[in-house]
């Protein structure tokens, strides 16, 4: 698993930025009772490939990956228009399970660390802030998904559990449902 870290400066800096709002642009209060809102949207690039979106307050979605090749785009989206976004982050577990004539193995490694993130230096009150950020990421599944052919009577199952993170400038976080992709195979 290859951690992939981007770090985006949208018009930040670490200095105070205490004069009036630019466009686009809101000054951080001294509280902020409700996190930002967070979207996750996830297609595949081959052909007739799903197209699927969550949200903070949604259900879990799925969707079947018709092919071992391509991407599987993501798109996290968040906005805050109280204290804005200072970071988001896309989650990504992956179940992947292998069926011989006789046994089966399989197992879910740890996730401990998002697999793409963005942040901006935390902004104070006082200060201003962009209210949204948007976090683009792109899963290979040449490499998420075997691309050894099956033996007869083999199967192969991968299960990629994906969801997206936001904070706010005053701590308040929040995370989309899950978005489920598998791909399944026999022969």
């Amino acid at each position: 698993m290859v951690l992939v870290l981007v770090a985006l400066a949208v018009g930040s800096t670490a200095c105070q930025d205490t004069g009036p709002p630019g466009a686009g642009r809101i000054r951080v209060p001294p509280a902020d009772a409700s996190p930002p809102t967070v979207t996750l949207t996830a297609w595949a690039t081959a052909a007739d490939g799903p197209r699927v979106a969550v949200r903070g307050s949604g259900i879990e979605r799925r969707m079947t990956l018709r092919a071992k090749t391509g991407a599987l785009e993501l798109v996290a989206t968040a906005t805050d228009p109280e204290s804005g976004v200072q970071s988001v982050e896309i989650w990504v577990s992956k179940f992947s399970s292998f069926c011989g004539t006789a046994t089966c193995t399989g197992g879910e490694p740890a996730v401990t660390a998002p697999r793409v993130a963005w942040a901006v230096p935390r902004r104070h009150p006082g200060q201003t802030t962009a209210p949204d950020g948007t976090l683009p990421g792109t899963l290979e599944l040449t490499t998420e998904i075997p691309q050894a052919p099956l033996a007869p009577r083999q199967a192969r199952s991968v299960r990629l559990t994906i969801w997206a993170k936001a904070t706010n400038n005053l701590r308040g976080t929040t995370e989309t449902a899950k978005l489920v992709a598998r791909y399944d195979e026999r022969a």
